[in-house]
């Protein structure tokens, strides 16, 4: 299993590694109540989808994506940027686990620079992108004191097959003495949830996540755990413009619902 292991000093839910799992792989720093998270602004669809969802109360009750509290400019040594400002999920965990997975049938969106689509497609192909709408994307873990990080490349290697996928799923919830099997009716109601409200959007999603959390060392009784729906930086409203390419959101998010249910009988036999 190729995996980095860092040492305990990056256990911090703040440690620049955790932030950048809650927000991809942009450039991110946290204010001082460390409850927020800070985003570089450098897509303006992702902006713009975040402003809309402040206007859709019906949305933003589902608690379905991060709770977002506006743009902000700041000047962090290269000079000033604007960053969209959203609560950081991971607050108040003690040992946090995250797993990002990157969800649809596409490695690019309609506005691609057209020398991009080559490589995008083969990775489409070589991962389990084509086949189940949804690919391996990033995961850390804490196991005795020592952060365990497992990048999006070992989609295209060690997590290139369905039943490598599930595995690594399956690897997620083991919080190093037991699995946490109880959160798995809440992962798969959220799923639930989110395929009922993109059947009223009206948007296309290229290149989104969902985004799984839960706190190790807390009890199950305390329900630290949360799943979103994350990363809008290719979002197409519809409403707005045309867009003909399937994203294949739902087509994904169907599979990942399948593997939580498989996991979860599974591990009930177990």
């Amino acid at each position: 299993m190729t995996a980095r292991v860092f040492p305990s000093k990056t256990k911090s839910p703040f440690h620049h590694e955790f932030l950048q799992a809650c927000c991809m792989d942009q450039v991110h720093s946290f204010v001082d109540e460390k409850s927020v998270v800070l985003k570089a602004s450098i897509f303006p669809r992702e902006k713009k989808f975040y402003e809309k969802l402040q206007t859709k109360r019906e949305w933003l009750s589902t608690q379905l994506f991060p709770p977002y509290f506006g743009a902000e400019i700041h000047n962090f040594g290269s000079g000033e940027k604007e960053y969209i400002k959203m609560a950081n999920l991971l607050n108040g965990y003690q040992r946090p686990f995250v797993l990002d997975l990157k969800i649809g049938t596409h490695k690019y969106d309609p506005e691609i620079d057209p020398a991009k689509i080559e490589y995008r497609t083969h990775v489409k192909i070589f991962t389990t992108t084509l086949e189940l709408g949804l690919r391996f994307c990033g995961m850390k873990r804490v196991i005795g004191g020592q952060l365990i990080s497992y990048d999006k490349h070992m989609s295209r290697n060690e997590v290139k097959t369905s039943a490598q996928l599930f595995e690594y799923i399956k690897l997620f919830f083991n919080d190093g003495t037991k699995y946490r099997k109880e959160m798995l009716p809440f992962y798969i109601n959220q799923i639930d949830k989110l395929l009922s409200l993109l059947e009223t959007m009206n948007y296309k999603f290229f290149g989104s996540s969902v985004l799984l959390v839960y706190d190790a060392d807390a009890t199950p009784e305390s329900q630290k755990y949360d799943l979103r729906f994350i990363d809008f930086a290719k979002s197409y409203s519809l409403d707005e413009e045309k867009c003909e390419m399937e994203d294949g959101i739902v087509y994904g998010l169907k599979h990942l619902k399948t593997i939580f249910e498989n996991l979860n009988k599974e591990l009930k036999e177990e």
